[in-house]
């Protein structure tokens, strides 16, 4: 993994559903957006069937989305420590893997 970053393809799945239904961005607008987050952070990192499998076991032991837990999984896999979220609860851990809201306003 990059000290710099890493993004997983479900992550981009996201980003481009949310961009075309709720922005209405045309296809050119989003990927130029798409491109620019690879040049920032590298190479996206897969789905495998072993993400997907350990997501399945998340979704239903954490209580959460099919989709938020392929995040988390990918995360894992990664070896990422943090997995910046607005979506799950500041300061969750999965294992060693610790969400942090970038938006989360006041103290710890």
């Amino acid at each position: 993994m990059s000290e710099g970053g890493l993004i997983g393809v479900q992550v981009l799945n996201e980003f481009t559903n949310v961009a075309r239904r709720k922005l209405r961005w045309h296809w050119n607008q989003i990927e130029a957006s798409l491109a620019v987050v690879e040049e920032l952070l590298g190479p996206v990192a897969p789905l495998t069937a072993a993400i997907h499998a350990r997501a399945v076991i998340l979704a239903r032991e954490r209580k959460l989305s099919v989709y938020d837990a392929l995040i988390v999984a990918a995360a894992q896999d990664a070896g990422c420590r943090i997995l910046f979220s607005e979506d799950l609860q500041h300061g969750q851990k999965f294992g060693a893997l610790t969400v942090e809201n970038p938006f989360r306003r006041g103290a710890d």
